[in-house]
């Protein structure tokens, strides 16, 4: 399983980071017997904070927007972020294709 986490570090001060996405990319054990590609579920989260005020208080509350697809067939003998490429590309062409 590999887990990645995007941060948002504002003005590069690590006390104020904030996490912004988090995927998740998990073999699902079906692809057998090629050793250079699986198959993949996803779970994606884009963590989204929305200011909410309370009296004359403003908080930033997490929003989460998930997303969950599965991906065929990714070549997995490759370096990781071409790896991850692939798995987001996959992801893109799926949801361009949905009405």
């Amino acid at each position: 399983m590999l887990r990645i986490t995007v941060e948002i570090v504002p003005f590069g001060n690590e006390l104020l980071k904030k996490p912004i996405g988090v995927m998740t990319i998990t073999n699902d054990g079906t692809y057998r017997g090629i050793l250079n590609a699986g198959n993949y579920d996803i779970s994606q989260s884009e963590i989204i904070f929305e200011p909410v005020r309370y009296s004359t208080d403003v908080n930033l509350l997490p929003q989460y927007k998930d997303h969950h697809f599965h991906v065929d067939g990714a070549q997995r003998n490759q370096p990781i972020f071409s790896f991850i490429y692939e798995i987001l590309r996959g992801f893109y062409n799926r949801a361009e294709k949905r009405p």
